[in-house]
């Protein structure tokens, strides 16, 4: 088959668009679910509305330590004209959250009780019905709906499912999400002796982890030659066992690029090249129903369309959306220059100078892995500008936290 040689230069958000519309329309991003125990749901996202089984408290409740008393017997107390009460005639003591006996409706407060003998109990106050009792259902009401569908389960949610009597709930399988890292010259982590022209496969380990940050379940595959054949038996494979197809490598147009080619030839082609800089060779297609994301080689690249791109997929995979990325104005610190044609994404390290904010672009260098793990954010020129100049007010998209950065 002759090779094909195109690349396509769609806008970012014009290729979202497209890929989302696509994979609605194709196989309409179906949802699988499982049901787990509710103390392994820890960020897991939720399948269906979860209601409580059980209403809490589900007896009247002391809400203090104190006596339990009919709050008629205590009318006309004051610091005057104190009112006596009789244990187990008139009062009986409660701690925190015990029962209140049913003919009792009210609670007063231990330091707010004189004890006059070890059966008489003074008081210079009257009590209102329901004084510090706590209500059946006051938290939580049997039935009622405790968290809603596609929602991320936290700590606090698990306490309250748990208080409700819910002990497994469904929540979204994990998608699972093949990682296929391809190219003659690459080689595994570890070696001590390397060729010439060897480098170590590292990019399906930092999108792997990527993946389970953003509620994905990563299956790493072997690494596979510059072979066709390979390759289309190797995304074989893996439309198999996963939900969603990565590929490392191979999304250009040198010689031995083949990723575009065979996606289209085993399924379906929807784009190939969006107009962002780096990250230009990106490739989205349909296997089996199934997305398959063609990414750059080189770890910066590939680093950002697997965030722009890769990270709405798994998402919608998830029935979620990306959450919105903390940024923060800053002052660009020197001359940016950059092609008008595209979005480019750079890196940046930030520098606090009073209440301000230096932004400092890094080497742009798409090899460059040192740029990941020093940056503080990332600043995004848009097309059809040339740059900024120093002093420039610019939105710096974070990624670490601010109080690393300062």
């Amino acid at each position: 088959m002759a090779r094909k040689v195109y690349i396509d230069n769609m806008p970012l958000d014009q290729a979202l668009d497209l890929v989302m519309n696509r994979l609605q329309s194709v196989v309409g991003l179906r949802i699988p679910e499982e049901e787990i125990e509710v103390q392994q749901s820890l960020g897991r996202i939720t399948a269906e509305p979860i209601r409580a089984r059980k209403s809490s408290p589900h007896y009247p409740a002391a809400a203090m330590d104190g006596i339990a008393v009919r709050a008629r017997d205590t009318l006309g107390a004051s610091e005057t004209t104190p009112v006596l009460l009789y244990r187990d005639q008139h009062f009986v003591e409660v701690d925190t959250g015990d029962p209140v006996p049913a003919d009792y409706d009210a609670v007063i407060m231990i330091e707010d009780v004189n004890y006059k003998d070890e059966n008489t109990a003074e008081i210079i106050a009257p009590a209102v019905p329901w004084q510090h009792v706590r209500s059946v259902g006051e938290d939580l009401i049997a039935s009622q709906i405790i968290i809603p569908a596609f929602f991320p389960v936290g700590p606090f949610e698990i306490g309250s499912l748990l208080t409700a009597g819910v002990t497994r709930i469904k929540v979204v399988r994990k998608p699972r999400v093949a990682i296929i890292p391809t190219g003659t010259e690459i080689v595994e982590p570890g070696q001590e002796k390397m060729r010439p022209g060897e480098v170590t496969e590292s990019n399906s380990r930092m999108l792997g982890g990527l993946c389970e940050i953003w509620g994905g379940l990563p299956i790493r595959r072997p690494i596979v030659p510059d072979d066709r054949e390979s390759l289309k038996e190797a995304i074989m494979q893996a439309a198999r066992q996963a939900d969603m197809i990565v590929i490392c490598s191979g999304s250009s147009a040198g010689w031995e690029d083949y990723t575009a080619d065979v996606i289209e030839e085993m399924g379906e082609l929807i784009l190939h090249g969006l107009a962002i800089r780096p990250g230009k060779p990106a490739i989205v297609g349909l296997i089996e129903g199934k997305p398959v994301l063609g990414i750059p080689g080189y770890p910066v690249p590939a680093a950002l369309v697997f965030e722009l791109i890769g990270r709405p997929l798994i998402c919608a995979l998830q029935g979620i959306t990306p959450p919105e990325s903390q940024t923060l104005e800053a002052r660009v610190a020197r001359k940016l220059a950059s092609s008008m044609g595209v979005d480019e994404f750079v890196h940046v390290t930030l520098a606090r100078v009073g209440s301000d904010y230096l932004a400092f672009p890094r080497a742009r260098g798409a090899g460059s892995t040192s740029s990941l793990v020093k940056a503080d954010g990332v600043l995004v020129v848009p097309r059809g500008l040339e740059g900024y100049q120093p002093g420039d007010r610019v939105h710096i998209k974070l990624t670490r936290p601010l109080e690393v950065v300062d």
